[in-house]
């Protein structure tokens, strides 16, 4: 009867041992995808600083803001705070809503050299005349008044060739109350910015 009580406590006491460890496991996972999504962040902070931070809405509820990054080989925080990877090398759908389109071409390891932003306007990494700095921004009114900015960015870093970096920031102008994605999800856009 004790062996059998002292055994159960054993028991008992490596199970909670063990589901420790998982939470300890668990907490470390959690951690260390935390830190990832920081890094991740940090690379469109560096470049555009706080204008890269993540969405915003209006003290009215008549409007709500984000914003998408493109930066290095090209490394994409969506409109909705997703990060991923995507490939140019055959011309990428950045972001495309009511005819208008920005669009752009990478080239070597995939680092961007031309964005066209719309049918009137183009960047490419000739502009940047080889010294890192803001190019003139652009803006764009949809017939519904949200509005769209892109800024682009020239950056050299050691032993690459300068490349050129997007910032484009959306202004929504809602209808009813809702978030970001939930109206953008209604106007059938795609590109990277949308995840689409």
């Amino acid at each position: 009867m004790i062996f059998t009580r002292l055994f159960t406590s054993l028991c008992m006491l490596l199970v909670v041992s063990t589901n420790s460890e998982r939470l300890t496991k668990a907490d470390k996972a959690a951690a260390k995808a935390a830190k990832t999504e920081q890094r991740k962040m940090e690379r469109g902070l560096r470049i555009f600083g706080d204008q890269a931070s993540h969405f915003e809405r209006s003290d009215c509820g008549c409007a709500a803001i984000s914003n998408c990054w493109l930066v290095g080989d090209p490394h994409v925080k969506s409109f909705y705070g997703k990060h991923s990877q995507v490939s140019g090398k055959n011309g990428l759908d950045i972001y495309t809503h009511e005819n208008f389109s920005i669009t752009c071409t990478t080239y070597g390891r995939d680092v961007m050299d031309y964005i066209k932003f719309g049918h009137v306007h183009e960047w490419h990494v000739e502009d940047c005349n080889g010294q890192p700095g803001f190019l003139p921004s652009k803006s764009h009114t949809y017939s519904d008044g949200s509005v769209i900015t892109a800024q682009v960015y020239c950056e050299k870093r050691k032993r690459q060739k300068i490349h050129i970096n997007l910032l484009v920031k959306k202004t929504t102008i809602l209808k009813h109350e809702a978030t970001f994605e939930e109206h953008e999800s209604t106007l059938a856009s795609s590109g990277v910015c949308v995840g689409k």
